[in-house]
């Protein structure tokens, strides 16, 4: 009887590792999720050399960057800046136009803006989208309604579903054909009915939306300048 037992357990034995490899290997295997969760960007390392290199494709803007505090101390040790820098002396320029909110140069509020748009994403539960060529634009979904946020030349903002709201403010010119950069608030329906047309009807949500990153931006950039200055100030006098 024990001569007829071991075989068949040792057929048992056999088909639960091989079954038991398959599952650890299917398991292992990243699912098609899984893989949209990363993409190949080309970057420039030098010299004009390009490496290609792979990036999460959405990531969250509270890990990305600290406060604005944390971020002029680590821009002072970064950079090294010193009390007769261009960095330096800039910073007291910006100072001054924020508190008047008159900006002399549109390049310095668009600036604060970029730099602070990370904090305000966190602080409204926005997520950081990477593309392969469109650069980095900001995205969450609100019933039924995506809302798109970047720094994008004019009709370059990726968005999804149909478009029922938009509102923009030219920063700078940026682009190689002297195009301008707007800050962009794009409010769209994510599932629209068949042949359903865009419309306007959410332009002033995303008019307020926009105003809101502006007017956080101006006390976030006091605070970022402010410790830029300060920070400079304690490394002169050690």
């Amino acid at each position: 009887m024990k001569k007829k037992v071991l075989p068949y357990a040792l057929k048992l034995i056999f088909v639960l590792l091989i079954g038991g490899s398959l599952l650890y290997l299917y398991a292992a295997a990243p699912t098609a999720e899984e893989k949209k969760q990363f993409i190949e960007i080309e970057e420039e390392i030098g010299d004009g050399e390009m490496v290609t290199k792979k990036i999460p494709a959405i990531e969250d803007p509270c890990v990305l960057k600290g406060s604005a505090k944390e971020e002029a101390k680590k821009f002072v040790i970064q950079y090294r800046i010193k009390p007769k820098s261009y960095q330096y002396q800039k910073a007291k320029s910006i100072i001054k136009e924020i508190k008047a909110k008159k900006f002399d140069d549109i390049e310095h509020l668009s600036t604060i803006i970029e730099l602070s748009l990370y904090n305000w994403a966190c602080k409204n539960e926005y997520k950081l989208h990477n593309t392969r060529s469109q650069g980095i634009y900001f995205f969450k979904k609100d019933k039924g309604q995506g809302i798109f946020i970047g720094i994008k030349a004019d009709g370059y903002l990726p968005t999804e579903g149909v478009r029922k709201g938009n509102a923009s403010l030219a920063l700078d010119k940026r682009g190689r054909m002297g195009d301008t950069y707007y800050l962009q608030v794009v409010i769209t329906k994510l599932n629209p009915e068949p042949n359903e047309k865009y419309g306007t009807e959410l332009n002033e949500e995303a008019k307020k939306i926009l105003n809101e990153i502006v007017n956080f931006s101006y006390p976030w950039g006091l605070d970022y300048y402010n410790t830029l200055i300060e920070e400079v100030a304690k490394k002169t006098k050690k």
